[in-house]
């Protein structure tokens, strides 16, 4: 039994025929499908690549993983150039496959399944953000991105979900107008992988640590849908306050250098450091944990997995209203994106009273620990084995 997974991934292959990726989508990402399914071909964006140009990369290449290759697209103009290859790429792909699970919204997923021609098979979808709340696609795109997410969860054999409600109400699965049955089922759980191992014991602020370290972790900095500006604009009154910040951005993409004039222009550029992309989990937690607080005043989310796992390694959050974060964070910690004045205030106040932080760090890790792979791989594992099921 084979699936196609059709994912966002960003694929580099080396002389050699093994595939690198910078990003979570990782061969440990994907071997949970290989619980239920024999084998597994994943559809990645894929380009040639040198050993030197991946060196700091993760594999994608394992036992019982393919890839479904498309053109290493970037924006509409090179989707449209490049569309007949991807279509080509797509159906070949569900020809060798028994079942299909789209992970959406993303591109991959909308294209695969609006081009797929005649091939029917069996399919589920992993909803794992809202684009609603998307400040990069507008208008008419963004009304297509929608429109086109809520029919394929009312088609989809399968759904699962990011969050326990919230983006059940908002694109609900056909088991919700169809009643639940064999062809037709729903679930949820989220995509992160961490283990037991992973979660620490919540961290002592007493006394706090100057300068206290603030971190924003965002996989894709190429707009301000994550809030990099309001991030920017709080450290410039935590300064003007008195107190020593220290900033770091996690993450790589074209607006760094857009983010680190602004820092200029808002005389933090001191305080500010835009440290990369970590594609190493160890490395990534081991990063968080040294710092103090995730801050993350987030546009457009599912259940974000930065702030799983920051809570993981005992950071307190403050973050957005938006998606699932209200089943993780507690609503006093919640402020609109925009809210600068909103964070700080809370800042100002963590900033002097490291009982509090003790207290968040302590429900954190806690709310953290209802995460690990152990507890969430059995309602993959069984969501998988319904779609295997109808798929032989």
């Amino acid at each position: 039994m084979k699936a196609l997974i059709v994912s966002c991934a960003h694929a580099y292959k080396r002389e050699d025929g093994t595939v690198y990726t910078p990003s979570v989508h990782s061969y440990e990402f994907f071997k949970r499908y290989l619980k239920a399914f024999d084998e597994i071909e994943v559809v990645a964006r894929l380009c040639d690549a040198s050993d030197e140009e991946t060196r700091n990369m993760i594999p994608l290449s394992g036992p019982g993983l393919s890839v479904c290759a498309l053109p290493y697209f970037r924006g509409m103009k090179q989707i449209i150039k490049y569309l007949p290859k991807i279509i080509n790429a797509i159906q070949k792909g569900k020809k060798r496959c028994n079942c299909i699970i789209y992970r959406v919204p993303q591109m991959e997923s909308y294209l695969a399944w609006a081009f797929g021609g005649s091939i029917k098979k069996p399919f589920s979808v992993e909803v794992v953000a809202d684009p609603t709340g998307w400040t990069h696609v507008k208008g008419i795109a963004k009304i297509l991105n929608i429109n086109m997410l809520k029919r394929m969860c009312r088609k989809a054999n399968g759904a699962t979900y990011e969050t326990t409600e919230y983006l059940q109400r908002l694109y609900p699965p056909r088991a919700y107008i169809e009643g639940t049955s064999k062809y037709a089922f729903t679930t949820n759980y989220s995509s992160i992988h961490l283990e037991k191992k992973d979660i620490l014991d919540p961290k002592n602020y007493n006394p706090i640590q100057r300068p206290f370290k603030i971190v924003h972790v965002s996989n894709a900095i190429d707009d301000d849908l994550k809030g990099h500006s309001t991030v920017i604009n709080v450290t410039s009154k935590l300064k003007k306050a008195g107190h020593q910040i220290i900033v770091k951005f996690i993450g790589s993409g074209s607006a760094i250098d857009e983010f680190k004039l602004y820092a200029k222009q808002m005389d933090v550029e001191d305080c500010v450091k835009f440290i990369g992309r970590i594609s190493r989990k160890q490395e990534l937690l081991d990063t968080m944990h040294k710092c103090d607080v995730l801050l993350f005043p987030t546009r457009s989310e599912g259940l974000p997995r930065s702030v799983i796992e920051a809570m993981a390694v005992g950071l307190p959050v403050l973050s957005t209203p938006v998606a699932g974060i209200p089943e993780l964070v507690e609503r006093k910690y919640l402020k609109l994106p925009d809210d600068t004045e909103g964070f700080t205030e809370i800042l100002l106040r963590l900033l002097e009273n490291p009982d509090e932080l003790n207290e968040m760090s302590i429900k954190n890790v806690k709310t953290a620990g209802k995460y690990t792979n152990e507890k969430l791989e059995i309602r993959r594992t069984e969501f998988y084995d319904k779609l295997r099921n109808i798929g032989e």
